[in-house]
């Protein structure tokens, strides 16, 4: 993850079929990305929507064995 995704968190996506899903926008605030999917479902009601939260993921390095 870069770091202008580590500053907008909450990203949202168009689900697609097959379990696929496709990112339309990123935010940094919960609220931003809920009035968002409002309008979106306002100009495309047949079209599913989900936000998500995405964290950092930490590498984990195994120990070396000696």
């Amino acid at each position: 993850m870069n770091y202008q995704e580590q500053l907008t968190p909450w990203a949202v996506y168009q689900t697609l079929p097959d379990l696929q899903r496709q990112l339309v926008i990123r935010f940094r605030r919960r609220t931003d990305a809920d009035c968002y999917i409002k309008v979106l479902k306002q100009t495309r009601p047949q079209t599913d929507f989900m936000i998500a939260f995405e964290t950092v993921k930490k590498e984990v390095i195994p120990a070396a064995i000696a």
